[in-house]
């Protein structure tokens, strides 16, 4: 049975919730997390300073939304059907090569929320949860038969995203630069091929 479409109303909370966010990032981006007011993001997409909170109650639920966005989009990549189809490391690999990209390509905003929010509130990352599409592609694997079936699927993904959060806080902090999806990949094939 098909998912049913959501209305018109459904529609326009989900478009100003998204404007809102996008909105918020371009400010983190800009101002920096802390300098990046409510009424600054009101201001700047059109809307009333309680719109914002209805959304939003507090600029914390922005970096949640931002996280979830961005481990959504890798859920729906999983689900892709010439993505389901490569060898298991193959589809950790595009797996992991994409959340580089996100940041990469999202960098300032990265640094902005990793300046400003993460670094006083050190519970985000003890709080973290790995990519759902990570465990569901070490699933995968293990049922045609390319990882050991004995293998915590959700143990492996989450060291996977441990070592991603990590390489991510040097990447956005370093005072040379490195290629971010590069040494994931190089740590990935590590821990794919296991210390033997």
């Amino acid at each position: 049975m098909a998912a049913k479409e959501p209305g018109r109303r459904e529609r326009r909370k989900m478009e100003t919730r998204n404007r809102l966010l996008d909105t918020a990032l371009t400010l983190f981006a800009t101002q920096g997390f802390e300098a990046t007011t409510i009424d600054r993001i009101a201001e700047q997409a059109d809307v009333a300073r309680q719109t914002v909170l209805n959304y939003f109650p507090r600029k914390e639920e922005f970096v949640r939304a931002w996280v979830d966005r961005r481990q959504e989009r890798l859920s729906n990549l999983l689900r892709e059907e010439t993505f389901r189809d490569l060898p298991a490391r193959e589809r950790l690999t595009g797996l992991v090569r994409r959340m580089a990209g996100y940041d990469e390509q999202e960098s300032r905003v990265a640094r902005a929320i990793s300046d400003g929010w993460l670094r006083r509130d050190s519970g985000f990352f003890a709080a973290a949860i790995a990519p759902s599409a990570l465990a569901e592609a070490v699933r995968l694997g293990q049922r045609h038969g390319d990882f050991d079936p004995a293998i915590d699927a959700d143990l492996a993904a989450e060291v996977v995203y441990d070592c991603y959060l990590q390489t991510l806080n040097r990447w956005l902090h370093a005072d040379t630069e490195f290629a971010l999806d590069r040494v994931l990949l190089a740590k990935l094939d590590l821990v794919l091929n296991g210390l033997r």
